[in-house]
């Protein structure tokens, strides 16, 4: 094998880095040079070479190799490079989604382009590009071609491919500063030539200007001019040459013919003799040009920090407990991670994998997954998911999913979906940009055309076409709305609100109606205690509950449960209690600090203690009405019970749920509660929350023909979280979920809420009508300027430093006007 082979490929462990990349570390052995992806290998290379251990098999099958890599001191690099870089694979119907960063658009006119050489290759099912936020997500089948064809199909656009992680967020920065320091560059030669010219324009005032002078200054402008062209705005030329030559037009190709058509024909004044030159018009030009491509830049690096800063929760390593004690624990890459390992976080670590708690007791921030603010303790019993961080304490999980099977990658997912996906109105905005360069070429002809025949001579005619070409560049019609969509989607996810999807943000804009479960969505979804009457004023409220907890003992039954857990939520001491016998269906009978205490239904207590007072039993009787299951507790023996209190247990409305329902009829929807629990029950939770029309015993079935039927009357949400509501979110126009709800739910939503917190919901259709009230006042004015601009500079009102500036401005406006989201 030879050296240039060895550099691309690691001689201890085999893993390649992306292509066009070299391994960081070398190393010479018995005069030969070997290279490694990293230091572990490096050592672990040097310590097999030493021993003479090498022999001819693999070093990464030695026993030194594998100690190490059991340790965590070396491991096969987690690149993409690595995976799907090699030849392809032997699976006939394989099929594979992966989604990337793009580096190198300039304006949407790239997303299109190679959106359409991507869909062009034999084995790429799909492909979507994004150019608010540099993204691309393909589906392609590895069986016919691998990412590096695919990768140098990109390139060979003049653009690239690269993973959408934070550590390849570095190369994106990378661009930004190579685009500045051009910028910089264009900016200081424009200066130095508008200046020159301003000396060659007095001579046009009347001023004089000596003759060497005069015949030095246009050369002068040549020499600055030249390197603004063709280094600092070689990247507009390459993608607009780039262009032309797989015979397709772009923003760039606009651009270019203007640039260099200006510089052409002051080139020709020049070396004929002339003073009339137009350098400062291409140095401005090109400087101007740049500068609002440096800012769409920034917006679009912005608008796609939501995924980095996913992808930045995740460690590289676990602490993988082995044995019994913190002496087995070792540190293991994250591939090695398995379902059911045990692994250690401590303080200011991030989760490596979804688990549940098995030892120990910490303080985590979910703030990023869930949109809490407020730590959240854990415990033994309690689930944890990858990329929350342990603020203080110690615990130990056992796993239960890593990789791309955690909350985390499914939330990644979510947003790289919605980031790449495009709205109704995109895709119109595309349409009419791609039709739109090809018109304004035959206007700049007609342009030339006229000028030249009106007798206007071939500057003036020239300086009116290229005025033409520069002004109607339709930048900020193609930007208009997936600016606005990224940057709403990006502050949707910071408030803990996951949209699938930009078409949903577009539907959820046009919502008239919410629908919306019962069970674990207005309500906690747990049985708790509700309210606790007393029948002798001698007693409190917190005696009864004590005494019915008591009694219950260890029962696993869902009334025990919620009376020991109200009890322990009051810090109550329980009194011992002995000889607890449980009658299914009716109650409990226990003798509770020597005395008998029975805790049951009305009639099962009723039975044997006689009627409760009469002020206790018309209590009972209401809370029975409200849908509430009622409990009584009874108090004494062997022959003189009487009633000391009852219970009212049932499921509670959702901390914030009834401001949350007014915030939605503020914005002036109206709400609908659908239930399958009795029709009594929903009733009364309706009228407690405050919702306008309810329905109580509602199969899934009949949620999903409701939905059907209020369509007609405009677009509909169903918010709900259980398997039971998945046919009513995939029916409705926006579906959204709540996230602590079943998978299946999570699947069939457009919208999913990381917390319980229902005030998000409100808080998702505001930001999606401002967010369409932003698109239409971006593609309003975008088509305005278009037409106005477009008429003046035919009519040659405009010159081509005017036309850049107010193609910046109109490019400026729609990018700061979309960004004004990020507030909302």
């Amino acid at each position: 094998m030879s050296t240039a082979a060895l550099a691309t490929t690691c001689d201890l462990c085999g893993s390649r880095p992306w292509s066009g990349r070299s391994l960081p570390r070398t190393a010479v052995f018995d005069g030969r040079t070997r290279h490694f992806c990293c230091a572990g290998c490096l050592q672990v290379f040097t310590i097999l070479h030493e021993s003479g251990q090498l022999g001819n098999g693999a070093p990464w099958d030695t026993p030194p190799a594998r100690a190490a890599r059991e340790m965590g001191l070396i491991a096969r690099p987690d690149s993409f490079g690595n995976a799907d870089a090699r030849e392809p694979v032997e699976e006939p119907l394989a099929e594979r989604e992966v989604s990337l960063r793009v580096t190198g658009m300039w304006c949407p006119s790239c997303a299109w382009l190679i959106e359409h050489a991507l869909l062009q290759r034999r084995g790429i099912l799909d492909a979507q590009v994004l150019f608010a936020s540099d993204y691309v997500r393909i589906r392609y089948d590895p069986s016919r071609l691998t990412l590096d064809r695919i990768r140098e199909s990109v390139r060979a656009f003049g653009y690239d491919l690269a993973p959408f992680t934070e550590e390849e967020a570095s190369p994106a920065r990378r661009d930004s500063q190579r685009l500045l320091l051009r910028l910089g560059v264009a900016a200081i030669l424009a200066m130095n030539v508008m200046a020159l010219n301003l000396i060659l324009y007095g001579e046009l005032l009347g001023v004089a200007v000596e003759g060497d002078v005069k015949a030095a200054f246009p050369w002068i402008c040549a020499l600055l001019a030249t390197p603004c062209v063709f280094w600092a705005g070689w990247p507009i030329l390459e993608r607009g040459a780039r262009a032309a030559w797989r015979g397709s037009a772009n923003m760039e190709s606009l651009i270019s013919i203007s640039v260099l058509a200006t510089y052409g024909y002051s080139l020709y004044v020049v070396l004929s003799g002339g003073f009339l030159v137009y350098f400062d018009t291409v140095t401005m030009l090109v400087a101007l040009i740049l500068t609002g491509k440096f800012l769409e830049a920034l917006a679009r690096e912005r608008a796609s920090h939501a995924v980095i800063r996913l992808y930045r929760r995740l460690p590289t390593k676990a602490r993988l407990r082995a044995g019994g004690d913190a002496s087995s624990d070792r540190f293991v890459p994250l591939d090695a991670l398995a379902p059911g390992d045990r692994v250690v976080a401590g303080p200011r670590d991030a989760l490596p994998a979804d688990g549940r708690v098995i030892e120990g007791q910490a303080t985590l921030d979910e703030a990023m997954l869930t949109g809490e603010a407020r730590p959240i303790p854990k415990a033994a019993g309690d689930p944890v998911s990858a990329g929350t961080r342990v603020i203080d304490g110690e615990i130990v999980f056992r796993v239960l999913a890593r990789g791309s099977d955690t909350r985390l990658a499914r939330i990644i997912r979510a947003v790289e979906a919605s980031l790449v996906s495009k709205s109704h109105a995109e895709r119109r905005a595309d349409r009419i940009a791609r039709l739109f360069v090809p018109i304004v070429l035959g206007l700049a002809l007609a342009t030339l055309a006229y000028g030249m025949s009106a007798g206007l001579g071939t500057g003036p005619a020239l300086i009116r076409a290229v005025t033409v070409l520069i002004i109607s560049c339709p930048c900020s019609l193609g930007i208009a709305t997936p600016l606005a969509m990224v940057a709403a989607v990006g502050r949707a996810a910071e408030k803990g609100i996951l949209i699938r999807d930009s078409r949903a943000l577009e539907r959820a804009a046009g919502l008239r109606t919410l629908f919306l479960d019962k069970t674990g969505t207005l309500t906690r979804g747990e049985f708790g205690l509700r309210g606790i009457a007393v029948g002798d004023e001698t007693l409190s409220p917190d005696q009864v509950l004590a005494w019915a907890a008591a009694a219950e003992g260890e029962n696993s039954h869902p009334i025990a449960s919620a009376l020991r857990a109200a009890a322990s939520q009051r810090g109550l001491w329980l009194p011992p209690a002995d000889a607890a016998a449980s009658l299914p269906g009716q109650g409990v009978r226990a003798l509770v600090d020597g005395t008998t205490v029975l805790v049951g239904n009305p009639d099962f207590v009723g039975a044997t203690s006689g009627s409760p007072p009469p002020g206790l039993e018309a209590w009972a009787r209401e809370r029975e009405v409200a849908g509430e299951t009622v409990v009584l507790v009874a108090r004494g023996g062997p022959e003189s019970f009487r009633g000391v209190g009852a219970l009212s247990l049932g499921d509670m409305l959702r901390p914030g749920a009834i401001r949350a329902l007014q915030a939605v009829r503020a914005l002036g929807m109206r709400t609908v509660l659908l239930s399958g629990d009795a029709p009594a029950t929903t009733a009364a939770v309706a009228r407690a929350a405050g919702v306008d029309a309810w329905e109580g015993g509602v199969s899934p079935e009949e949620k999903e023909r409701l939905l059907e039927a209020a369509r007609r009357d405009g677009a509909v949400a169903m918010l709900g979280d259980g398997i039971n509501d998945a046919p009513a979110l995939a029916a409705a126009d926006v579906g959204i979920a709540v996230g602590s709800g079943a998978d299946v739910a999570l699947g069939a939503a457009d919208i999913t809420l990381l917390s319980a917190d229902l005030s998000r919901v409100p808080e998702a259709i505001q930001l999606a009508r401002r967010g369409l009230a932003i698109i239409r006042q971006n593609l309003f004015w975008a088509f305005v300027y278009n037409v106005v601009a477009i008429g003046l500079a035919m009519a040659g009102l405009f010159n081509p430093i005017f036309a850049a500036t107010t193609m910046l401005l109109s490019s400026l406006s729609v990018t700061l006007n979309s960004l004004r989201l990020r507030k909302a």
